[in-house]
């Protein structure tokens, strides 16, 4: 019985995930409200190409390679978190500048460039 008490929250808090917007949807939303249609179909395209790369990867069997070279995760998770530190002080810098402003620049990029915003904002 206590199986079945794991089970249901369990299911509970994948189905609450899985109905909550993630920051792909987001990026999409933004680009194509804030410019047009086809800057985020861009995007989008960009979200599935980054998709596909990670679905490679774990097809290839990139945990089997962190297993043997134990110390490339460990270097992968470092340079992870002082990447996010590195975002997070950017944003924390640019947080007064206007909207307005990343509009205007996001109006003036080619369509390669929005495909690559998309691939990475899945690809971290």
């Amino acid at each position: 019985m206590h199986y079945l008490i794991a089970l249901g929250s369990l299911f509970t808090i994948h189905m609450l995930a899985l109905i909550s917007p993630g920051p792909n949807l987001l990026v999409v939303t933004q680009t194509a409200m804030s410019t047009n249609r086809q800057k985020g179909i861009s995007v989008a395209l960009g979200l599935a190409t980054g998709a596909a790369i990670w679905s490679s990867a774990a097809l290839i069997g990139l945990n089997v390679a962190f297993d043997y070279v134990t110390w490339l995760y460990g270097t992968l998770r470092i340079l992870g978190g002082i990447y996010l530190i590195y975002l997070g002080i950017k944003l924390w810098r640019t947080a007064d500048q206007e909207l307005a402003q990343s509009q205007h620049q996001s109006k003036s990029t080619g369509y390669s460039r929005d495909v690559e915003i998309g691939a990475n904002a899945i690809l971290g």
